[in-house]
């Protein structure tokens, strides 16, 4: 899409939240003189249009709405839902030129829920002897953008002692994702700590978790 010469200033930014919970999304114009529109994109897919004040897209749900404020306008989703997961966009008719309708689009607001992560060590009764797993569970994020690694006392772990299964969407539409870290019996009463870290887009920083042997015991 070609952008002309903009005559106002669009802004936006990324909205973490969780299921249920109502987003404003926040476009702010040089002045009040244009009307603005709104716009969603899931993932390999060009912009759809949701609404423009009183201009709605067919069978758009009745959570989504608009608030105009002067120079300020927002989209609204009140009790966002799973399916709502996608980026956000204001966008602007004429406003660069007299000459043309091509649209000028605001910076993309990403909806999205971050990851809870419950690591699960292996049972005394289970190590025994033999080959011990330690799992970490991811649950209740959105988008499927997430990233999980294995660290050994800070030293990374790979190859085939880790099983990392695909996400899977739950019944609440947002996913869930496992890993296994496969450990001798030894290794893991060794002492030594393993750590499961995980990255999103909805997480300002890494979320790590840590166990060992001598915190079951």
């Amino acid at each position: 899409i070609v952008k002309p010469p903009l005559l106002i200033t669009l802004i936006s930014s990324r909205s973490v939240l969780t299921l249920k919970s109502t987003v404003k999304i926040l476009c702010t114009a040089e002045n009040d003189n244009y009307h603005i529109s709104w716009y969603q994109q899931k993932a390999g897919a060009g912009p759809q249009f949701l609404l423009r004040a009183t201009d709605r897209a067919d069978d758009l749900p009745s959570r989504f709405t608009y608030t105009d404020s002067g120079n300020q306008d927002y989209l609204n989703i009140n009790g966002i839902e799973a399916e709502d997961e996608a980026t956000y966009y204001c966008g602007c008719a004429f406003c660069g030129s007299a000459h043309t309708n091509d649209v000028a689009f605001g910076q993309g607001t990403t909806v999205a829920s971050p990851p809870s992560v419950v690591l699960l060590s292996p049972s005394q009764s289970g190590s025994s002897g033999g080959e011990v797993s330690v799992v970490c569970v991811l649950q209740g994020f959105y988008p499927d953008s997430v990233t999980l690694s294995w660290a050994e006392d800070g030293r990374a772990v790979a190859g085939s002692e880790v099983q990392t299964g695909p996400s899977r969407r739950r019944a609440d539409g947002t996913l869930s994702q496992s890993s296994v870290l496969k450990l001798s019996a030894g290794r893991w009463s060794s002492g030594h700590a393993f750590t499961c870290r995980v990255t999103h887009p909805a997480l300002t920083s890494p979320l790590t978790k840590s166990t060992s042997a001598a915190q079951c015991s």
